[in-house]
C-alpha cells in the first residue's frame, strides 16, 4: 500500500511539474504567478487545526461550541483531503494519454486537460470554505452573532496581512497593543482601533483582489494568455499603489492609537510597532548595547544587585552624558532612514517594472541604486564615532572588556607565529588574535545580544528582507 501511495505521488508531482512549466511559458508573468499561487493555494486548506483557537476566543464559544467547532474543523480537514485525493487521481488518471502528447506540440491540449481537475477542485475548496464558515455561524447565540464582522475581520487580517512586501505594511497594531498591555476596549483607544480595523480590512481586500487576480477560472487565465504584457505591468503598479495604501494605514494609525495613551505607554507602543514595522531601522544597535552596558558597570547604585565593583558616579555621569547625545543623533538619523526607505521602497520597485518593459524591447537596463546604502553607512559611522568617545573616556582596557566591543579591536598585535603586527580600524569591525603585549585575547563573553525580532509572522512583525524582495 505504501510503494502505491509513494507511486501515485512521483507522477502527481512529474505532471504538476509539467503543468507548471508550461503554465510559466504560456502567460504573462504576472497572470501566471498569481494563478500559480491560487495553484499552490489550492494544496492546502484555508482553515487549519490551529485556526480552532482563533474561533474560539473570537467569537467566545463556550465549552460545548468549542466542542462542536472542533468537529466542524475535523470533518472540514476530512473532506478537504478526500477531495485534493480524488483531484491528483484525476491528475493520474491523465499521466499515460499526457507522456503519449509530449513533444507533439499539442501543448494548449496538454494544459487544458490538467487545468480541469484543478479547477474543479478550486471550486470545491471556496464550498469547503464556505461551508466551515457557516457551519461555525449556525451554532451562535445572538451576543455572538454580534462579534462577527469584528472575528472576521481579524480572521482575514491573520491570513492576508503576511502578503505585505514593504516596510509597515505586514504589521498587525492590535496584536503589538496586546503585547504592549494597550487596552483596545477602553475609550478613546476603541474607537481608533475600530476605525483601524475597519480601513485595514478594506484596504486588504483591496490589494488581494489584485495580487490573486480578479478571475479564479485558469481556463480563463489560458485562453487570454495572449494580452497585452503592458496590462500586466499595469497590474503591478496597481498593487504597489494598495500596499502603499496598507502600509500607510499601519503608519497613520500607530500615532493615532498612542496618542490615545499616556505618555510612557504611548512612547511603549510607538517604539515597538516601529520596531517590528521598520526592523533594518529601529532594531538595537550595537553600540546602544554597549552603552547599556556601559551604564549598568558603573552604575553607582547597581540596580536590584547592588553597585558593583566598577560602581563610579562620576564616570557613570560622563557616560549617560556621551550617550544621551548619541541617542540625540541617533534619532535624528533614524528619522532621515525612515522618510527615506517609506519613499524608496515602492520607487525601486516602480523601477524594476521599467526594467522588465526596457528588456522585453532588448533595451539595456541598469539596476537601481538603493538610495539607502549612503544613509546606512552614515548610521555605522555615528556609532563607530561614539562607541571611539567611550573608548577614549574609559581607556582601552575597561572598554574592551564590554560586550560587542571585540570587534573595534584596533590595537596592534602579532600573530601566533610571531609575524608583522596588524592594525584594525574601528570603522572596519574586526579584532581577534594574540595582542603585542604577548597575551592571548581573553575569552569571549557570551553574547547577550538579542537577535532580530523572529517568528512575527500572522502581522506581529515583518521578516527578513522585508521591502527588499521583488513585487508579485
Amino acid at each position: 500500500m505504501k510503494s502505491v501511495t509513494i507511486h501515485r505521488s512521483n507522477q502527481f508531482n512529474w505532471i504538476l511539474g509539467l503543468f507548471v512549466v508550461m503554465f510559466m511559458t504560456l502567460l504573462p508573468a504576472e497572470r501566471s504567478h498569481a494563478q500559480l499561487s491560487a495553484v499552490a493555494q489550492a494544496m492546502e486548506p484555508e482553515y487549519f487545526t490551529r485556526d480552532l483557537l482563533i474561533f474560539i476566543e473570537g467569537l467566545d464559544l463556550d465549552e460545548t461550541q468549542a466542542v462542536i467547532a472542533e468537529a466542524i474543523f475535523d470533518d472540514y480537514e476530512m473532506q478537504f483531503d478526500e477531495g485534493k485525493l480524488r483531484m491528483e487521481q484525476e491528475i493520474e488518471a491523465l499521466t499515460n494519454e499526457i507522456k503519449e502528447m509530449k513533444g507533439q506540440g499539442q501543448q494548449d491540449r496538454i494544459l487544458e486537460m490538467v487545468v480541469m481537475p484543478i479547477q474543479d477542485w478550486l471550486v470545491r475548496r471556496e464550498e469547503l470554505n464556505s461551508q466551515l464558515i457557516e457551519n461555525v455561524k449556525i451554532i451562535l447565540v445572538p451576543e455572538q452573532q454580534e462579534l462577527w464582522t469584528a472575528f472576521n475581520r481579524r480572521l482575514y487580517r491573520e491570513k492576508k496581512l503576511d502578503d505585505g512586501k514593504f516596510s509597515g505594511e505586514r504589521v498587525d497594531l492590535f496584536i503589538i497593543a496586546r503585547d504592549t498591555n494597550v487596552d483596545s476596549q477602553q475609550e478613546p483607544a476603541k474607537q481608533i482601533m475600530d476605525n483601524y480595523a475597519m480601513q485595514l480590512d478594506q484596504a486588504l481586500h483591496a490589494r488581494q483582489r489584485l495580487i490573486e487576480g480578479e478571475d479564479t477560472s485558469l481556463l480563463d487565465s489560458l485562453r487570454n494568455r495572449t494580452s497585452d504584457p503592458s496590462i500586466d505591468i499595469d497590474v503591478k503598479k496597481k498593487i504597489i499603489s494598495h500596499r502603499i495604501k496598507v502600509r500607510d494605514i499601519n503608519d497613520f494609525y500607530r500615532e493615532e492609537i498612542a496618542s490615545a495613551l499616556n505618555a510612557e505607554l504611548a512612547e511603549k507602543f510607538r517604539m515597538e510597532t516601529l520596531r517590528r514595522a521598520y526592523p533594518k531601522i529601529y532594531r538595537t544597535t550595537n553600540a546602544e548595547r554597549v552603552f547599556d552596558e556601559a551604564m549598568a558597570t558603573y552604575d553607582p547604585t547597581g540596580g536590584q544587585e547592588g553597585p558593583g565593583p566598577k560602581a563610579n558616579k562620576e564616570t557613570y555621569d560622563a557616560i549617560w552624558s556621551l550617550y544621551g547625545e548619541f541617542l540625540g543623533q541617533l534619532v535624528v538619523m533614524n528619522d532621515k532612514l525612515y522618510s527615506m526607505t517609506r519613499s524608496s521602497e515602492p520607487e525601486i520597485q516602480r523601477l524594476r517594472l521599467e526594467n522588465q518593459i526596457q528588456r522585453a524591447s532588448g533595451a539595456k537596463v541598469e539596476r537601481p541604486k538603493n538610495p539607502l546604502t549612503e544613509l546606512q553607512q552614515e548610521k555605522r559611522e555615528l556609532e563607530a564615532d561614539y562607541l571611539m568617545r567611550l573608548r577614549n573616556l574609559l581607556g582601552d582596557d575597561a572598554f574592551f572588556e564590554l560586550n560587542g566591543t571585540r570587534r573595534y579591536d584596533d590595537r596592534p598585535y602579532v600573530t601566533p607565529d610571531g609575524g608583522e603586527e596588524r592594525v584594525l580600524k574601528l570603522s572596519n569591525p574586526g579584532g581577534g588574535g594574540p595582542r603585542q603585549d604577548g597575551k592571548n585575547n581573553k575569552p569571549t563573553k557570551p553574547d547577550k545580544r538579542p537577535d532580530s525580532p523572529k517568528k512575527l509572522g500572522n502581522g506581529a512583525g515583518v521578516g527578513s528582507g522585508v521591502g527588499n524582495r521583488q513585487d508579485d
